[in-house]
């Protein structure tokens, strides 16, 4: 890939790049590669998200390029930013979920969450230790299920009510 010295400050300002005549243009430091190449032209749009610069999207093109390109571009531009977004915060949630099971499996108390009508939606791994029930097959079952008779009544008036 051939070297551009773009003015960086405009695009993560949001403002696309086009160079429709690349051959007498500067900022190409290698214009031997475009002439032998056969590029003319060269069209850069910044991939923004909150006015975060995320990337850069660019072409190098064999015709000239108009100043339509960018605006072709800027449609793309946003979906592409949005995706790298998303895959960040992607890889994001998948690190602070290993170090939330990593600590939680290491406790040694049983670690439980129901939803509002009582089912087990979690249990840490200590749950089959104590209980001798899996997990698996305890989750969506109502927890009153798994306390003793001689608690049931206080429970059932500490979580139903």
């Amino acid at each position: 890939m051939p070297e551009i010295r773009l003015e960086v400050g405009l695009l993560a300002e949001g403002k696309p790049l086009v160079i429709k005549c690349l051959g007498t243009d500067e900022r190409l430091a290698d214009q031997a590669w475009a002439q032998r190449e056969g590029i003319v032209s060269y069209a850069a749009y910044p991939l923004l998200l909150e006015d975060k610069l995320v990337g850069l999207m660019a072409i190098f093109a064999q015709h000239p390029l108009t100043d339509e390109v960018s605006q072709e571009m800027g449609s793309v531009a946003n979906g592409i930013a949005l995706c790298i977004e998303r895959k960040r915060s992607e890889e994001a949630l998948g690190a602070s979920e290993g170090k939330y099971r990593a600590v939680v499996e290491s406790i040694k108390e049983v670690i439980f969450q129901t939803d509002e009508f009582g089912n087990w939606t979690f249990l840490s791994p200590v749950w089959t230790a104590v209980t001798g029930f899996e997990v698996k097959p305890t989750l969506g079952t109502f927890f009153l299920e798994y306390i003793c008779q001689e608690e049931r009544e206080q429970n059932r008036r500490f979580f139903c009510n």
